[in-house]
């Protein structure tokens, strides 16, 4: 159980850095003006370096879009992680309710034994004072 939790506190620290990461990245982009990779193409100085140039660019949003779809994918095993914590946590409550109440269950049993063994006790007692006296 334990091995589980730790496995998912991990899983979101390193989902909590990829988001921050990501965060930062798109907030500096936002920041940048909306022409920039415009203006980074239209200063080629040929054919060449402009389809380079579009080339890269068209990776490096390629790029952001699979660190999103990454940041997506692992909030998605995160959530399934958790109901699977979750389910095994109520699995374990449900076996510790079920052996406290097969305890209480055996020790309101053994209880019983013992009276009747005080009773049977009482009764050889009783039969071999009886015994003695005939």
């Amino acid at each position: 159980m334990d091995r589980f939790e730790s496995q998912l506190k991990q899983a979101q620290l390193d989902y909590e850095k990829a988001r921050t990461a990501t965060v930062g990245r798109l907030q500096f982009l936002q920041r940048q003006q909306a022409s920039e990779g415009w203006a980074v193409l239209l200063q080629s100085h040929d054919l060449n370096q402009f389809l380079d140039r579009q080339y890269q660019l068209k990776r490096v949003y390629a790029a952001d879009r699979q660190v999103l779809q990454d940041i997506k994918v692992k909030a998605e095993a995160i959530q399934t992680q958790k109901a699977v914590v979750e389910n095994q946590k109520n699995q374990v409550a449900l076996l510790r309710q079920q052996l406290l109440s097969q305890k209480q269950q055996y020790q309101a049993e053994a209880g019983e034994e013992r009276q009747l063994i005080n009773r049977l006790q009482q009764q050889r007692s009783a039969l071999e004072a009886a015994e003695a006296q005939l």
